[in-house]
């Protein structure tokens, strides 16, 4: 699974994944985002196919989407 974000600076960001049922799934934390458009592979090879949330989190900043994973 490909993350793609936008950044409008240098920072810790961090990558939060729940399933449907609100149950936390997976972390990473990218320690230094690049100014601009940032790309983190996450690898779901432990995943089950279906609808989880993707959690990024930035100095006060929080955005969730959407994200359906198909088999």
């Amino acid at each position: 699974m490909k993350i793609r974000f936008n950044s409008p600076d240098e920072s810790k960001v961090s990558i939060k994944i729940y399933d449907v049922c609100g149950r936390f799934v997976y972390k990473e934390d990218v320690v230094k985002s690049r100014i601009g458009m940032n790309e983190v592979m996450i690898k779901v090879e432990g995943f089950s196919a279906g609808v989880y949330f993707i959690r990024l989190e930035t100095h006060g900043y929080e955005k969730i989407e959407k994200a359906v994973l198909l088999r």
